[in-house]
């Protein structure tokens, strides 16, 4: 009689459903341990997001080195941050005073000027080209002859 009943429930109905759910709830565990250990080995292994641009890289080394790390930055912080610009940039003779945005901006009108002394070529946008024709008369001696002397 034993055998008999325990066969009865091994294969009864109630059984059955509770193995069922016994194995979703264990692959459920499973997928959801998984993804925990995926996503804690995901973000222990990236990095922070981080620019490696040449443009970023020169505009982190030039903010190092205008630091001043011997200044306490709770005390003056102007001075640690900006300290050394005076030594690293002396004003130029014929200015009262010089910024960095003095700087950039010579730095913008000497790459304007490199690019209009360049030649005009076919992939340049035609106010480009344009720009680059009027910047070689007003250069050239002849043109400028006739504009102030009349000649």
């Amino acid at each position: 009689v034993l055998p008999t009943v325990i066969s009865c429930l091994i294969y009864s109905g109630c059984h059955v459903f509770c193995r069922r759910f016994f194995m979703c709830i264990l692959l459920l565990a499973v997928v959801f341990l998984t993804s925990i250990i995926y996503g804690i080995y995901y973000f222990a292994n990236t990095l922070p997001d981080v620019c490696h641009s040449k443009e970023c890289l020169r505009s982190a080394a030039t903010l190092k080195q205008n630091m001043n790390l011997q200044v306490d930055p709770c005390e003056d912080f102007y001075g640690y941050v900006c300290g050394n610009w005076a030594d690293d940039h002396p004003r130029p003779e014929n200015r009262i005073a010089n910024s960095w945005y003095q700087e950039r901006q010579l730095k913008i009108f000497r790459n304007i000027r490199s690019q209009l002394e360049r030649n005009a070529s076919r992939t340049d946008p035609k106010p480009v080209a344009q720009a680059k024709v009027m910047y070689r008369s007003c250069l050239s001696s002849g043109m400028l002859g006739r504009i102030f002397w009349g000649c």
